[in-house]
Order: structure tokens, then sequence, then C-alpha cells
């Protein structure tokens, strides 16, 4: 499969296979987001001259099933990786993937570069073979906190995804807002509003703002309770968690 992100001037074929499972559910249950699809493959067709777009996961599920659409639609070839809609079995995935990997490493000996989405420790020997027997490069991503050791240690390159960089972008405008909402008692700050306040002062990306909450959240530096209105609706209220954040030389 030939993607809209190619570039023809570079000279290393890749191959790119995506373990969407882990992408997919890393991302919902850590950042309560999902997998920025077409970001991430600009991102990777700026370095690289990819010839394969490759994603495995049991689509049958119906949450994660929605995302075959959007996959196809931005150049993926998709291998759902249970055909049968009621009988699922763990390492289906990993089975096709791997399965995959290595016919391509036999049938596509003008590929030299292969990028690995996956945090799965259990990839380690097949990257080690493509490196070792096949002398191939292979660059691994995975999702931040979800990132097998023994797999980074057999790579030639890793990422983690969201990137630490966007990170330490990101938690300074976030402890701008707490800062300035806990001078104006008046505000309410939800965690909907304050993504939306912040995308819209700095132009930045919504979901990334989101992503980047998320993930403070759940290293206690940001603090989320929900709060009953009057009228009975609910509502994600967060605060800084200052000691947290003073930890982090976040503040003073």
């Amino acid at each position: 499969m030939i993607s809209l992100f190619n570039n023809p001037n570079k000279r290393n074929y890749t191959a790119v296979f995506v373990d969407y499972e882990h992408w997919f559910y890393s991302m919902k249950h850590d950042y309560h987001t999902k997998p920025e699809v077409t970001e991430w493959m600009a991102e990777i067709g700026k370095d690289y001259d990819v010839k394969h777009w490759l994603a495995f996961a049991d689509f049958n599920y119906e949450e994660i099933g929605r995302e075959m659409q959007i996959l196809q639609t931005a150049g993926f070839q998709v291998i759902n990786s249970c055909h049968n809609f009621t009988y699922h079995k763990k390492g289906q995935t990993e089975f096709a993937l791997l399965n995959q990997l290595y016919q391509y490493a036999i049938n596509y000996p003008e590929v030299k570069t292969y990028v690995l989405f996956t945090g799965n420790g259990d990839f380690e020997s097949a990257v080690r073979f493509l490196r070792e027997k096949m002398d191939k490069t292979v660059i691994v991503w995975a999702v931040r906190n979800a990132f097998s050791d023994r797999l980074r240690g057999a790579a030639n390159e890793t990422h983690e995804f969201p990137s630490q960089s966007r990170m330490d972008i990101m938690y300074p405008l976030i402890v701008e807002n707490l800062t300035y909402v806990k001078s104006h008692p008046h505000i309410v700050p939800t965690f909907r509003g304050t993504v939306q306040a912040i995308s819209q002062k700095y132009g930045i990306p919504a979901k990334l703002i989101h992503t980047t909450l998320s993930e403070m959240i759940s290293k206690g530096l940001v603090i989320q309770k929900e709060q009953t209105s009057p009228d009975g609706r609910t509502a994600r209220i967060i605060s800084g968690n200052w000691k947290e954040l003073s930890k982090e030389g976040l503040v003073e």
C-alpha cells in the first residue's frame, strides 16, 4: 500500500506495523482520549519513506470497531485479528502481527526500516530477529507508561506517545491556567472548560490539551472531583495539587 504520506526523496523503504489494541486501549485508560492517527502518520512520513501501513486489532468489539473506518480512510491496511464474533482468544492480535512481520521480512527485502507501534515486551525477539538476522533498522513507538523495558532495549530507536517534549510545553500552560483560576474564585474550573480555555487562548488542538491534562491527573499533579450543581448536573472540577506541582518544579 502506498500512502499519501510517502516522501519519494527518501531512500530507505519503510513498513509500519501498529498494534492498535495497545494504542487505543492505553490512550483510553491512561489519557481518556483516542489515538491521533493522522497526526502520527504525518510525523512518521516526515522522516521515513513508508510503503506499507498496517494496523492490527480485534475490531469485533464495538468501541474499537468504530476505529476501522478512521484507519482505512487514513491509508492503513486493517487486519482484524479475530473473525469470529463470538470467540475472542487472548494473543490473537499479537500472533497476527508477528506472522505478518516475519512474512514481510522475507518477502519484502527492499524494506530496510520497520516502525513498530506497541509496548508489548513479547515482541522483543521479533525486533532482535529483524535487527540481528535481517539487518533491518527497527524503530519502536509505544504509549507513555505502557512501554516494556525489554522491548525498549531491543530496538534501534524508541519514542513515546505523547512525547515528553509535548508534555514539557503543555504542563506550564495548564499550571498557568490553574493558577489564574485559583485567584479568581468566581470561576468554576471544569475539565472541559479548562481544555477549551487553553485551546482558544494559545491555538493548540483541544485533543492535545485533553491528553496532557489527563496525564497530569493520573500523576496526581492535578486533582479532579465530581461536583453536582443545584439543577442536578454533574461536572468534573479540577484544581492544582500545589504540593506535587512544587516538587516537580512547576510552581515556586
